[in-house]
């Protein structure tokens, strides 16, 4: 066969990625004002990748002996037998638009991601048929052998290790540069584990895209994958996309006395939680080529948070461990949000002064947003301002807030993104960093 997998995305002034926010999207709008539209176009031409299960689905096709193209915006050949198009809540409208034309056209066409089985009714009516889980676990199977019709399931894969080996021949691997803060070098994701277990499923995605159970790859299975993408793709960088990367911290201690023993000379980006970074494991994955470390913070009220069924790390520990990291010459990357349900004005002040205060490295400040499929969204349905799905981008506000309107949260964002970048202490940082190399 000849498959296209076809990636569409509307015309925007900033960054849209499919694959951030457990598949459902994010649309990088920082705010209004002048400094946060300059970083809006920073982030915009700072890195671009499409979702992370394409490689693998490619991987996996071409293994049957089917012929492989990945476009983007573009007119599949007149020759595919198949399309394949990723979903996502911020390109929904684009998505159902193209794959209506080629169905027009008698393409088949196919869904894949976990949007697309939220709103099976509406892929349905412009395609063939979706898949309802993980496509990368679907393909394992040869699709030449299915009846390719309605919802197809795809379990969960236990075992990650069965994965091939990433097909990333499908993109411009010399395009894959993280530029922002004046990052250089070839730079891919991956991930070595999926499923996420803690509270905060309540309003995150990630536990419907790989549910709430943790299933990992081997630590030697990890570090193969690494390998392949150095001696094949010249990889730098790899950034790894687990939501926890370190909840599981014997795992983790293996996989990095893995990769030292390697001596890959790769470095390499975790998001996980502070209070499961201890100074051991630190050390062990630092050594192994550990630059920079994503966590989710949230916020600087732990009564706002406890209302939002968010358990986190003790304030003052944080500021502990954030500056330990950092004493070790890592870099922290801080998320927060703004607006959540029981959020005032203050309280999103408050926040934005506790990011000052922690002062890592990179600061993001998203806007509390109901996601289909989560606890959170069922709560808030009867609040809900009625934007289409493309607007619930994790950057605006999307329903009635007891206390703050849209634009009192617009102006939120300006004065986080404006007032977080424009510190001499936060440019002393970057300026020492960059000097660092």
């Amino acid at each position: 066969m000849n498959i296209c997998l076809l990636d569409v995305y509307s015309d925007r002034p900033y960054r849209v990625s499919k694959d951030t926010n457990g598949g459902f999207g994010t649309g990088n709008h920082f705010g209004s004002a002048l400094f946060p539209r300059l970083l809006t176009a920073i982030k915009k031409r700072s890195v671009d990748f499409p979702p992370l299960y394409l490689p693998y689905v490619s991987a996996s096709l071409k293994g049957f002996g089917h012929r492989v193209a990945y476009l983007r915006n573009a007119e599949p050949p007149r020759d595919a037998d198949l399309v394949l198009m990723p979903t996502s809540m911020v390109e929904h409208t684009e998505e159902l638009r193209r794959g209506r034309e080629l169905k027009r056209r008698g393409v088949r066409v196919g869904y894949l991601g976990p949007v697309a089985a939220l709103f099976p009714e509406h892929y349905l009516e412009a395609g063939d048929f979706l898949v309802q889980g993980e496509p990368e676990a679907f393909f394992l199977d040869d699709p030449a052998a299915m009846r390719l019709e309605g919802v197809l399931p795809a379990p969960a894969l236990r075992d990650l290790d069965r994965l091939p080996l990433p097909d990333w021949s499908i993109v411009d691997a010399a395009s894959l540069q993280y530029r922002l803060f004046g990052g250089k070098g070839a730079f891919f994701p991956l991930f070595s584990s999926k499923g996420c277990p803690m509270t905060c499923s309540y309003y995150c995605t990630y536990p419907l895209q790989q549910g709430g159970t943790p299933r990992s790859m081997s630590a030697a299975r990890t570090v193969d994958v690494m390998q392949h993408l150095k001696e094949r793709y010249g990889a730098q960088k790899v950034m790894f996309r687990d939501p926890f990367f370190t909840l599981d911290q014997g795992r983790s201690m293996a996989f990095a006395q893995e990769l030292a023993a390697r001596n890959l000379g790769l470095r390499f980006t975790i998001e996980t939680h502070l209070d499961a970074l201890p100074p051991d494991l630190t050390e062990a994955l630092q050594a192994a080529g550990m630059t920079t470390v994503k966590v989710g913070v949230e916020g600087g009220s732990e009564q706002v948070m406890k209302s939002f069924k968010r358990k986190n790390h003790r304030m003052d520990l944080q500021m502990d461990t954030v500056r330990r990291l950092e004493g070790a010459g890592l870099q922290v990357i801080a998320f927060y949000i703004l607006a959540m349900p029981e959020d005032t004005w203050e309280s999103c002040l408050e926040t934005i002064r506790y990011a000052r205060r922690l002062n890592t490295a990179g600061a993001q400040f998203s806007v509390c947003t109901p996601f289909p499929g989560t606890r959170f969204h069922a709560d808030m349905a009867d609040s809900l301002r009625g934007l289409p799905p493309d607007e619930f981008n994790l950057f605006q506000l999307v329903f009635r807030h007891a206390t703050l309107s849209p634009a009192q949260v617009e102006k939120l964002k300006n004065i986080a993104y404006t007032s977080y970048y424009l510190r001499p202490s936060w440019l002393f940082k970057y300026l020492a960093g960059r000097l660092r190399g």
